[in-house]
Order: structure tokens, then sequence, then C-alpha cells
């Protein structure tokens, strides 16, 4: 993959992660994920497509994209909409609220600003 291919796909992912692409845009301000919260309902599709888009950039950066992988697949497995038989969690983590939920995806949000920063976009 060539450079603007990489940095295309980096800002694509950024645009899915805020709600800027498809019908995100169609509810507002309010991105996406923040209305999924609100109607206390997280959608498995919204990790679903990060998940794909972190693949897909794991080929082009796999030492900047292995913590975000992490991250992803960890609040997946917080949110209850994936049961990975390799991640075993501690009795507070069982216990996580949909606030502290939405606290982690803030922090992969930031974790996922840093690597664009780091790729100029």
């Amino acid at each position: 993959m060539d450079g603007s291919k990489e940095l295309f796909a980096i800002e694509k992912l950024r645009r899915c992660w805020s709600g800027a692409d498809g019908d995100a845009k169609k509810s507002g301000p309010e991105s996406l994920m923040e209305k999924a919260f609100d109607e206390k309902a997280m959608p498995a599709a919204m990790f679903s497509d990060l998940e794909e888009e972190l693949d897909r950039l794991f080929l082009s950066f796999p030492g900047h994209l292995e913590s975000l992988q992490a991250e992803l697949k960890r609040i997946t497995v917080l949110a209850g909409l994936s049961d990975q038989k390799d991640m075993v969690l501690s009795e507070d983590e069982e216990a996580v609220s949909w606030k502290e939920i939405r606290m982690e995806l803030d922090r992969f949000e930031d974790l996922l600003e840093a690597l664009m920063l780091d790729a100029g976009v």
C-alpha cells in the first residue's frame, strides 16, 4: 500500500469513529456512538466496522495498530459484544457500566487520534 492509501484508510477510520460517514450524518451533531449510549444500546456493527478498518490498517502500520486492535477487542468484550475465549475479565471488568465503557471508548479514540497525528493526517 502506498502512503496515500494508508492515509485514506486512517481518515476513513477516523470518520467512521467520529460518526462523520453514512447514516451518522443524519443524527445531527451527536456522534452515532453517543446516540447508542443514550439509547442504552451499543451496535455490534459499529465495533465490527472498526475492527475491519483496523485489520486493514494493521497491515500498513503494525507497530502502531497492535495496541489499537487489542484495546478495541478488550472494549468489545467489556461491552458484552464478544466472548473472546483468550481474554479473561476480572470481576471488576465484568461489572462494568455503560458509563465506564464510554470512558474506555474515549480512551480508544485518543489512541486513534495519536496514530493519526503520527501519520500526519
